[in-house]
């Protein structure tokens, strides 16, 4: 029979290692929030001060985008109307559907990627549209998902990528439809602007 003693002294060292261990995360948790400044992305440069609103800041630029192989002020940002199609704008959708999409529709859009089982992605490709196969009801469909489908949401990219999708989309597809909607405002940019902005 053990002593009063040994039944103290049994497990000392698992309960030192707690202790330890205890000491350890309760330091650590102290300094992450309270004296560690944090790790720096740099994904969002802070201006020092803000620069001084002019109405020109507020009128987005009238440069088109460069053409593919182009070179100019326009070849490394955003076009500043994204939902005019163009040979750059499809090939920048192009490299968001394989990193977003192709893992449900499939390489080449026809709804057989990896990621299918079990439920069956819109042929792109066939362009059999549920909701629409124009532009403006296409980027609604990237935009907001589809409610019971495993469809998801991408409003969380930025808006000028979700248009490069709806050109490469509807370069791929033989079920193109006519963008009625658009043409109505080709003329009027803020007003077509303006309504594909209510789709986000």
């Amino acid at each position: 029979m053990a002593s009063a003693s040994d039944q103290n002294n049994y497990n000392t060292g698992g309960y030192i290692a707690f202790i330890g261990s205890m000491v350890f995360t309760i330091g650590f948790f102290i300094y992450v929030s309270f004296i560690h400044k944090g790790v720096d992305l740099k994904e969002v440069s802070q201006p020092d001060s803000a620069p001084a609103e002019s109405p020109a800041a507020e009128t987005p630029s009238q440069d088109p985008a460069p053409a593919a192989g182009e070179s100019g002020p326009g070849a490394s940002r955003s076009p500043s109307q994204p939902w005019v199609s163009s040979v750059a704008q499809v090939e920048r959708g192009h490299g968001l559907y394989k990193t977003a999409c192709a893992s449900c529709h499939g390489v080449e859009g026809k709804g057989d990627g990896p990621a299918a089982r079990g439920f069956q992605p819109r042929d792109l490709v066939a362009g059999q549209w549920r909701h629409g196969g124009d532009s403006l009801s296409l980027f609604d469909t990237i935009t907001n998902g589809v409610d019971g489908t495993a469809m998801a949401s991408f409003a969380y990219m930025p808006a000028v990528d979700r248009w490069a999708l709806v050109h490469y989309v509807r370069s791929i597809t033989e079920n193109v439809i006519a963008d009625n909607r658009a043409s109505n405002h080709a003329g009027d940019r803020e007003s077509f602007f303006s309504e594909a902005a209510k789709l986000n």
